[in-house]
């Protein structure tokens, strides 16, 4: 992250959170878009775990969602951005990055 502005334990948490969706980014690049969208747990209760795409929009959202709840607890009464399902990994890794970027500005 390399941001002058910021420093000390929240750095170093932001430097963690960034390697980490980094990390994720690398691993869902490959994915096909039929992958994404292939129901992988016939069995599973959870719509956020029958699918990559359902994982990844539980992903993405916690991202916001820790941000927003920040917020709030400041008092800015921010409101989470919708959940949806994406159609591909390019628009998954777009929308990671801005989770990261927003996140970042909350302590900027």
């Amino acid at each position: 992250m390399n941001n002058s502005n910021l420093t000390g334990a929240i750095a170093a948490l932001l430097d963690e959170y960034k390697k980490a969706i980094d990390e994720l980014i690398n691993v869902i690049k490959p994915i096909s878009q039929q992958s994404l969208i292939s129901i992988i747990d016939q069995d599973s209760e959870d719509p956020d775990s029958k699918s990559i795409q359902g994982i990844l929009t539980h992903v993405l959202a916690s991202c916001f969602s820790y941000s927003v709840y920040i917020e709030n607890h400041l008092g800015l009464k921010t409101v989470r951005p919708e959940r949806s399902l994406l159609n591909n990994v390019e628009l998954y890794i777009e929308k990671l990055n801005q989770a990261f970027n927003y996140c970042r500005n909350v302590f900027e």
